[in-house]
């Protein structure tokens, strides 16, 4: 199967499809192998894996009082 980039007028538009595919699951066969993912460079791929990386290690670290996430993937 071929890649298809598409590409939203909003990030809002983009943040609702990404939400919604948990839906996917419950489809038909046809779509269920569909992959949705972010079109990321590969640097902006290894500040992702970075930004993972620190939120992992400071959850290890923390007293178990706050929950470390990362906020690296917005809506263009």
């Amino acid at each position: 199967m071929r890649p298809l980039l598409v590409e939203f007028s909003s990030g809002m538009h983009k943040n609702a499809v990404m939400e919604s595919l948990g839906k996917l699951r419950e489809a038909p066969d046809v779509y269920r192998r569909v992959s949705v993912s972010h079109d990321l460079s590969r640097a902006e791929r290894e500040h992702c894996k970075r930004l993972v990386q620190n939120a992992k290690e400071q959850q290890e670290q923390d007293s178990g009082e706050f929950i470390y996430r990362d906020g690296a993937i917005r809506g263009n």
